[in-house]
């Protein structure tokens, strides 16, 4: 079964689209505050170190969908 899967991005894309985003503003802490979050936030995300919260997700513009894979094996 093949589904379209168009407009979805990957974590690395996500992380880029970020990262551009911190570069638009000038830095770490101008997009914290011009967004509304704390500074700590966008770098532990960046380092990996916390996941994506919503309040970021939701700034770039961007929602998280549910989504199901099907597994290799049947159960």
């Amino acid at each position: 079964m093949s589904y379209n899967v168009t407009g979805l991005l990957t974590k690395t894309e996500v992380l880029n689209r970020l990262r551009a985003e911190i570069n638009r503003a000038g830095s770490q802490s101008k997009l914290a505050q011009e967004w509304g979050v704390m500074q700590s936030t966008l770098s532990e995300v960046l380092r990996g170190e916390r996941g994506l919260p919503e309040s970021l997700i939701s700034k770039m513009g961007l929602v998280k969908p549910e989504v199901y894979e099907e597994s290799a094996k049947p159960i």
